[in-house]
């Protein structure tokens, strides 16, 4: 008897294998209109043309050359010459009675040429009852297991070696293989979903060495997920039905998506620490690796609004897993099994930013979501405050929702230029403002008390001062350095969002100083020559760092502000008229003056 469904389809793979090396044909039917069937040892099937080509090229060569004319229909056929149906009949029929005598004479009634173990002609012999209607299996799980049949002998034909329950790629599909038995038989073509589900299994597996094991980590890994899925995927189906086909299939093929990367990803992180992942010690439970696919495949199927399925590709989907898993290493009783915490997230980051995403770049929604979860991992119970329930409360996602509705507003009445940040530059800067949040346990729990809009208005007032910069003047990519800059401040000195009056002039400490940069260097009243060296990426962000540094030291005061003005005033006038100026003079011109330096000038 077989332990599993999957030592009786990895032992029915190998003895079609091997029956084919020996030169006879081992199929699997797996169509609801012919019954499954695989050859016994004693089974005589159906020659052709084709076959007594590959008898005679082999064991039947030393017959070629006591019969002429059996060496002429050879040589024609083999050259691909037609033969008329009479020479077929006549060249396949010698095929057939030079085969029956070499049968007789090696026993091969026995099986023992063949050599198969007794597992293997068992699974023969029982994949065979199927065809004489003795299966005490429904004829839906008959065509699964027929088509998985199919499936591993086309795919290992070229590598027999690799399909044993005891090799490592045999162990971890043995661990996929025992989870058919949970598929739904009356959700409808179950063999379709079985057999993209196995293909992914088999190059996942083939491609990771991570999974090679050979032990029995490897195998609860992908059986315990591969479980996890296939209920997930019975859940789904029976939501959707039998009327929306084209949904159904989209479930399917999202599913091998999501079943790849899992094993792709999951390898080295789970068996490193599989009983935190795979629940071996609580059986009943569900796995933690299988909450991350759950939370994937339900993100992607259950939208009816967003379309996330067009925004995400298999490596969108391969960073998040890893994101996922890393999340979850940190804090799986927090984010696991009960408390779904991953789905909640990701739920939350679609609802949220989908309207600011959709204006700056809707691709960049599955990248948003793995940064988020990465930065969750730091500190878990800092950004998400309320114990893990309530999503809304995620200070991350807060903190991306302010950037980036700050990010995607149209330009400002009256503005010159307004910044329009590349995908990878929009992340950049929500990169490093999450982990300006998340370095400064203050801010968080301010925002935590709803009290705080401090990263919005920050980025609001970075803005601003760069709306103020003629067109062409500086580039995106400085104007994404600029309001790093700015986060990087604000995070160390609220004070710069404090409002203040220098002369005619109100507003932000912030957005005052940027100001000032702007109207002293980029300008169109600023000397050419000024704008000319001032303007470049790593010369003008080195001055808006100074300048902020220095602020920091000197105070928010309105009198710094003038003195800021007064230090630039002098800087660029020096380089106006031919004088000498660099980074660190600039730094030593700006700290004296702003320190009240020889008379202020």
């Amino acid at each position: 008897m077989f332990a599993s469904t999957g030592d009786l389809v990895i032992f029915a793979i190998r003895a079609g294998l091997k029956l084919g090396q020996q030169g006879r044909i081992a199929y699997a039917e797996a169509t609801i209109k012919r019954e499954l069937v695989l050859p016994l040892p004693n089974f005589n099937p159906e020659a052709s043309q084709g076959t007594a080509d590959g008898y005679f090229s082999g064991q039947g060569k030393i017959y070629l050359e006591a019969l002429p004319r059996l060496k002429e229909l050879y040589d024609k056929s083999i050259k691909g010459q037609d033969l008329s149906d009479s020479e077929k009949r006549e060249y396949v029929e010698y095929y057939l009675d030079f085969k029956r005598e070499d049968d007789i004479r090696a026993g091969i009634i026995r099986g023992d040429e063949i050599r198969l173990t007794t597992e293997a002609l068992l699974s023969l012999v029982k994949v065979r009852q199927w065809s004489l209607q003795k299966s005490p299996f429904p004829s839906a799980y008959q065509r699964i297991l027929g088509t998985l049949i199919e499936v591993g002998i086309d795919y290992f034909s070229r590598n027999p070696d690799l399909i044993d329950s005891k090799s490592a790629t045999g162990r971890a599909l043995l661990g996929f293989l025992n989870s058919i038995d949970d598929l739904d038989l009356a959700s409808g073509e179950p063999d379709v979903l079985a057999q993209k589900l196995f293909v992914a299994a088999i190059e996942s597996i083939s491609e990771n060495p991570d999974l090679l094991g050979a032990d029995r980590a490897t195998e609860h890994l992908v059986e315990t997920f591969s479980r996890g899925l296939v209920a997930d995927i019975n859940r789904h189906v029976a939501k959707i039905g039998e009327k929306d086909l084209t949904k159904k299939e989209r479930l399917y093929d999202w599913a091998q998506v999501v079943l790849r990367s899992i094993l792709s990803s999951s390898g080295s992180v789970i068996l490193e620490n599989p009983s935190t992942y795979l629940a071996i010690d609580q059986p009943a439970q569900q796995s933690l690796v299988s909450s991350v696919g759950r939370a994937i495949l339900d993100l992607l199927i259950e939208d009816e609004t967003l379309n996330l399925e067009n925004l995400f590709t298999r490596r969108a989907i391969d960073n998040l897993v890893g994101a996922a898993l890393t999340t979850l290493s940190e804090y799986p009783s927090l984010l696991g099994v009960d408390n779904l915490g991953i789905k909640k997230i990701l739920s939350q980051v679609a609802g949220e930013l989908a309207s600011s995403v959709k204006e700056l770049g809707p691709d960049m929604l599955p990248e948003i979501m793995r940064i988020i979860l990465e930065k969750t991992a730091v500190n878990a119970e800092l950004v998400w405050p309320d114990g893990f329930q309530d999503p809304s409360k995620h200070l991350l996602i807060t903190a991306s929702k302010e950037l980036l509705e700050e990010l995607a507003k149209p330009p400002t009445d009256g503005s010159k230029w307004k910044p329009r940040l590349s995908r990878d530059q929009i992340l950049d800067v929500l990169e490093i403002t999450l982990d300006e949040v998340v370095r400064n346990p203050q801010w968080l729990i301010e925002m935590a008390d709803g009290t705080d809009a401090y990263l919005g208005a920050a980025v609001k007032a970075a803005i601003n001062a760069l709306e103020k910069v003629p067109p062409n003047r500086i580039t995106a990519s400085t104007a994404g350095a600029v309001i790093k800059e700015v986060i990087r401040a604000i995070s160390r000195r609220r004070d710069f969002l404090d409002k203040i009056s220098v002369g005619e002039k109100t507003g932000m400490v912030i957005e005052l100083a940027l100001e000032n940069i702007v109207e002293r260097i980029l300008s169109d009243d600023a000397d050419r020559k000024t704008r000319w060296a001032l303007a470049r990426e790593e010369v003008f962000e080195a001055i808006v760092e100074i300048v902020l540094d220095q602020l920091e030291q000197t105070g928010m005061s309105p009198e710094s502000i003038q003195l800021l003005d007064k230090a630039l005033e002098k800087s660029v006038q020096r380089l106006a008229s031919g004088g000498s100026w660099g980074i660190p003079e600039f730094i030593d011109e700006v700290t004296l003056v702003m320190n009240g330096g020889i008379n202020g000038e």
